[in-house]
């Protein structure tokens, strides 16, 4: 299962559907000069102010790399066996969410978490 599949896995079962959203793609390279470019600037005003950006080269990094995650290892080399199936263990989580009213939507459906 890719990294970003689980995540979206429990975000679209805990989600109402969402609203039209406008997206952008850009490209990996693009992304990474203007993290840079952004994070020369911090650089360079550092002295005078501190800023907190939110896109940064280790945002940037941290989305570009494809992560697989497997478990046939862990099943050949430790006999691992799952009890559950990874889709019944997310519709489980969704469900003891949902009963612990950990995750709420504001007027807009907006995701928020409540604790």
């Amino acid at each position: 299962m890719y990294f970003w599949d689980f995540p979206r896995a429990l975000w679209t079962r805990l989600s109402p559907p969402p609203k039209k959203i406008l997206t952008m793609s850009i490209s990996i390279t693009l992304a990474f000069l203007i993290a840079y470019i952004i994070e020369f600037f911090i650089l360079l005003l550092s002295p005078f102010k501190e800023i907190h950006p939110t896109f940064t080269l280790f945002r940037v990094k941290l989305f570009a790399v494809n992560r697989y995650f497997d478990g046939r290892k862990a099943q050949k080399l430790l006999g691992y066996n799952p009890k559950i199936s990874l889709d019944k263990g997310i519709n489980r989580t969704v469900e003891w969410i949902n009963k612990e009213g950990l995750w709420k939507f504001n007027d807009e459906s907006t995701r928020i978490k409540t604790q």
